[in-house]
């Protein structure tokens, strides 16, 4: 995320380089029109190598300027929920390793913290979905809970394995409930801290 400080000397750069270069340019068209009139003693006009060298100048501070503005004109711009989701993602990880620590459970070290993620949110994506299918609500300790297991799931069997697994879960409980097994409370955040 770009900082203030950033933007600051970013604009405090953009300043200068006007400064600079409006000061310049009328020297150079001053000196130009001098070119024009001045002869060298051959009697061939002196080259403009002051133009040049301007132009060479200005590229260069285009070029140093360049990723200060791409990065805070073209690239997304962080938004609140950007930081919730980064936040409430590193309680989740955090949470499920804490409690397969504690009871010696998945996920283990096979599952990566994106994994862990990504499972929590299909799982509970898809009985939300179901949750409005029956007109019900399953409380988050529960969602938690379910979880936990198909991350047992899926150390057991992998991706596949799991993604069948949800899907005959998720019709289990639209045609028959919730399972009792499911209706244990499990935070994720450790109040005792």
């Amino acid at each position: 995320m770009i900082s203030y400080f950033t933007i600051i000397i970013a604009y405090l750069l953009i300043g200068l380089t006007l400064v600079v270069f409006t000061r310049v340019r009328t020297q150079l068209l001053e000196e130009i029109a001098d070119v024009k009139s001045a002869k060298d003693k051959s009697g061939r006009q002196t080259p403009a190598y002051k133009l040049l060298l301007f132009v060479v100048i200005v590229c260069i501070v285009v070029i140093l300027c360049w990723p200060v503005f791409w990065s805070s004109w073209f690239l997304k711009k962080r938004t609140m929920l950007d930081d919730v989701q980064e936040v409430g993602g590193k309680l989740i990880i955090q949470g499920y390793r804490r409690i397969a620590a504690q009871h010696g459970c998945a996920p283990t070290s096979k599952t990566t913290d994106q994994k862990i993620v990504q499972i929590y949110s299909t799982v509970g994506t898809a009985f939300h979905q179901a949750e409005k299918q029956r007109g019900e609500h399953i409380p988050t300790p529960y969602l938690n809970t379910i979880a936990l297991k198909f991350l047992q799931v899926y150390e057991m069997g992998g991706d596949q394995f799991m993604e069948g697994h949800l899907k005959y879960e998720v019709e289990k409980y639209l045609v028959e409930g919730l399972r009792p097994d499911y209706k244990q409370a499990l935070n994720l955040i450790d109040l005792n801290v």
